[in-house]
């Protein structure tokens, strides 16, 4: 009986020192076998090389070289969210193609910058080609090569022309001709001003502005001449709907033919060849890529010899 109490108290004993042994971190125990963990504080895995899709490191696994610790990838870093492009600034409305080469008169004075200012209207009002050249040896000529944007005289010719429709006291004086085509009478200060929305029959001196007549020369262009003429070449014909003559026939058909690249510029003149044998364009030396000299073109310094 003593036996057996023995034998089962030694049992017991086996039993609870079996239980209370560590438990054994197989991982740990194989680090650096292949398919274990690397040693040496390396993060990776061993095994053989050609089995690795990242970098190797060498004496972390153990074994000869058939067994080296394949690291684990890092995680590709989250690129940078894009910066926000900022709306872009509306572009300044570019001036219609052509109306550099097609002015006649040098930048920096009032003829130069009255007819830089009409080309771009006409030309954004869709006046192009040979009707933008005649359209402007018309204007050219009635405003006296851009020089007058009132008529010269006081206008007292005028008085009593129930044709133009003055027919109140001082109506030839108060509408006189004015802006580049220089209009006329009463009347026409009436149909135009309505025409474009604006009080020139009470305020006829409006029309001496630029900005103004050039829209008062397009708008009478566009209803008095565009209708009745095919053929804009023919300067008889659209100087006798702007003038009911001949007035200035000669010197239309000089600006014609000039505007329209039919005739030479003369030489020294804006955009004709330089004086003196210096062999450039006369121009804006704003303008000008090459070597600006100055002397050899007509007018003053807005207009110099681009070699």
């Amino acid at each position: 009986m003593n036996n057996l109490l023995f034998k089962l108290s030694a049992f017991i004993l086996a039993i609870t020192q079996v239980i209370s042994l560590p438990v054994i971190d197989l991982e740990v125990v194989n680090a650096g076998n292949p398919g274990q963990p690397c040693l040496n504080g390396k993060a990776g895995i061993c095994g053989t090389p050609s089995s690795c899709k990242t970098s190797t490191v060498t004496g972390a696994c153990n074994g000869g070289p058939e067994n080296v610790c394949c690291l684990t990838a890092a995680p590709t870093p989250t690129p940078p969210a894009p910066t926000p492009t900022p709306p872009a600034t509306p572009a300044t409305p570019a001036t219609p193609s052509g109306s550099s080469s097609l002015a006649l008169f040098s930048p920096g004075g009032k003829q130069g910058q009255r007819e830089r200012f009409l080309i771009a209207a006409a030309a954004g009002a869709g006046i192009t080609g040979t009707q933008l050249a005649q359209f402007l040896a018309q204007m050219c000529h009635e405003s006296d090569s851009y020089r007058a944007m009132e008529e010269y005289a006081s206008g007292a010719a005028y008085e009593g022309r129930r044709d133009l429709g003055n027919t109140q006291p001082g109506d030839g004086v108060r509408y006189k001709g004015r802006g580049f085509i220089q209009i006329t009478g009463r009347a026409n200060y009436r149909t135009y001003g309505s025409k474009l929305g604006l009080p020139l029959e009470a305020d006829p001196t409006l029309a001496s502005n630029p900005e103004i007549g050039a829209k008062v020369a397009i708008s009478y262009w566009k209803t008095i001449v565009v209708p009745k003429v095919s053929d804009f070449s023919d300067t008889t014909r659209v100087t006798k709907l702007i003038n009911g003559g001949k007035n200035g026939l000669d010197d239309r058909l000089k600006y014609f033919k000039l505007y329209s690249g039919a005739s030479p510029r003369p030489l020294g003149d804006f955009g004709a060849k330089c004086l003196n044998g210096k062999n450039g364009i006369c121009g804006d030396p704003k303008q000008c890529k090459g070597t600006v000299v100055s002397g050899a073109c007509n007018g003053g310094s807005d207009n110099a010899c681009c070699v």
